[in-house]
């Protein structure tokens, strides 16, 4: 899983382009999907130190009270 984690997200790093989020100034679908593939790859052990544009995506996301509310690691057990 590390290997096809780590391809695929090295390959959108390629396809990131500037600002906080993937594609500028506004969360897009694009940063929606994102998320849920970064948790998955860091439960895998992935890390994103080699992608640091994923890596300051995440961290802007990671500020946004949805993606707060909507972790795994949030929701009731």
């Amino acid at each position: 899983m590390q290997h096809f984690f780590g391809e695929g997200l090295a390959a959108y790093e390629g396809m990131i382009q500037g600002g906080p989020y993937s594609y500028g100034n506004r969360v897009t679908l694009a940063d929606i999907c994102l998320m849920p593939q970064l948790y998955n790859a860091q439960r895998w052990g992935v890390k994103l130190a080699d992608l640091p544009k994923i890596a300051r995506i995440k961290d802007s996301l990671d500020l946004i009270p949805a993606f707060q509310d909507a972790h795994p690691d949030s929701s009731p057990h």
